[in-house]
């Protein structure tokens, strides 16, 4: 088994299916899935992606894409000598998670590194506690609370 990691352009993964990836991901970890429905707009996302502002880290096992690690990367807007990595969504294929996540996870971050991010920021879905609890290993720490309304 071959595990390899790398950021792709978002317009090869939309065409090898990572739609329906992200589709799976929306179901198993999607909030308010019967208000806030499954609409990516991958249009705005490509060129995002095309200007570097967008940046998706593809996990491919034996060639065959088994998962993702996707960043909206900016200067903060507040402090803006720290270039962010604003995490839009992790996952991994469910038989390939364990030791496949955590080089998603620490291969995302070299990645990341070499891109010049200073700050890595995760938005962890408060029932997702063992992602919140590997995280915690990998040294990221609490640094806020969401909270989250429906007004609609």
């Amino acid at each position: 088994m071959t595990l390899a990691l790398a950021w792709e352009p978002l317009s090869r993964l939309l065409d090898e299916g990572v739609a329906s990836l992200a589709y799976v991901h929306w179901l198993e970890a999607g909030d308010d899935q019967a208000s806030v429905g499954f609409f990516p707009d991958w249009p705005a996302m490509c060129r995002l992606n095309r200007a570097g502002a967008f940046r998706v880290a593809a996990l491919r096992k034996d060639g065959e894409l088994i998962g993702y690690n996707a960043f909206h990367v900016t200067p903060h807007i507040l402090y803006g000598a720290t270039l962010y990595a604003l995490n839009q969504g992790v996952y991994v294929e469910p038989q390939h998670r364990g030791f496949a996540g955590g080089k998603l996870l620490l291969g995302s971050e070299k990645l990341l590194r070499e891109a010049g991010v200073g700050k890595v920021v995760y938005s962890v879905p408060v029932a997702n506690k063992k992602l919140d609890a590997v995280l915690g290993r990998l040294g990221y720490s609490l640094a806020e609370t969401f909270r989250s309304k429906l007004l609609g």
